[in-house]
């Protein structure tokens, strides 16, 4: 993982394992990313930040993200074209960065003031107060879609926001541009954030060249190791679903609500395969998540490690 053969293998190797459940040009900024930072500290928070950002409006751009699948929804519902989601939702998310911006500058000149100090609370208060603004009947159609577009565009960073603003106000904390680095960072998309915050991070950061490699080593295992888990998950499927005709949990109800009659014992056996293929599910993706940060060179356990032994 130290030779520029090693670098390359690992790369190649990285994007076909992410190209299972992410877009090439996804799962290519991912893996360049995190090798760039890895192999160059002194680049670590611009190359976060470029990449994080940079993936986030791709993703709008490219109309592949969840929240135009919500704005064309909306704009159904309003009688508005649909064609307005991309733009809306880019220029929502610039407005939320910019906001984001102004918001930890002024939180880092008043660290001890109470949306500091209660930034989760803060936060929920505002999208409830929105919402029920954009409820609102007086409010004009466009406005209250712009109003969604806006919390639409915000709600993603409802873990994260909260985590950068109490690293902000801690002893050591790193600058506004590395948290916004580690603002639902290009390694995990989805809502939660995996590797918690940017504490949590640093502190899990390999220290040297050959922790780096062990780390990255494990990435790559952790990687084929969910490619594993997504053929098992297509087996169970082919299997019981289109062979030995067990439905989804979804199917069953639909098919009970519809009248059909079906044993006790069929009824358990799409719950457990129902079960067995979310677990599965959830395990890819933290594996796949997780195995980006390691490449990054952030030294995190497993999704779901040890779960049993956990305190809190």
């Amino acid at each position: 993982m130290q030779t520029q053969g090693g670098l390359v293998l690992a790369a190649a190797l990285s994007v076909c394992a992410l190209q299972t459940r992410l877009e090439l040009w996804e799962a290519m900024l991912a893996v360049a990313a995190a090798l760039i930072a890895s192999h160059r500290p002194g680049w670590r928070a611009p190359v976060l930040l470029s990449a994080t950002w940079l993936t986030a409006f791709l993703e709008l751009g490219l109309g592949s993200s969840d929240t135009i699948d919500h704005l064309r929804s909306l704009l159904e519902l309003a009688k508005l074209p649909t064609t307005m989601a991309v733009g809306i939702g880019t220029g929502m998310l610039a407005i939320v960065l910019a906001l984001i911006v102004v918001g930890l500058q002024w939180i880092q000149k008043r660290p001890h003031a109470w949306v500091a100090r209660r930034p989760f609370l803060a936060l929920l208060l505002f999208e409830i107060s929105l919402s029920v603004l954009a409820n609102q009947d007086v409010v004009p159609v466009l406005a209250r879609v712009l109003v969604w577009a806006f919390i639409f565009s915000l709600m993603p960073y409802i873990w994260y926001l909260p985590a950068a603003i109490t690293d902000l106000r801690a002893k050591g904390a790193g600058s506004i541009v590395t948290q916004l680095g580690y603002l639902r960072p290009f390694w995990s998309p989805g809502h939660l954030p995996f590797g918690k915050g940017p504490a949590f991070l640093r502190k899990h950061l390999a220290r040297d060249p050959r922790d780096l490699a062990i780390t990255q080593l494990k990435a790559l295992k952790l990687l084929l190791w969910a490619n594993i888990l997504i053929a098992i998950r297509s087996g169970l499927a082919v299997l019981f679903e289109d062979h030995l005709g067990i439905p989804s949990v979804a199917r069953a109800m639909d098919a009970a609500l519809n009248g059909e009659t079906n044993s006790v014992l069929f009824g358990w056996l799409a719950l457990m395969l129902s079960t067995a293929k979310f677990s599965l599910q959830v395990a890819i993706w933290a594996h796949l998540f997780v195995g980006v940060a390691r490449l990054a060179g952030y030294r995190l356990p497993r999704g779901c490690w040890r779960p049993l032994e956990s305190r809190t």
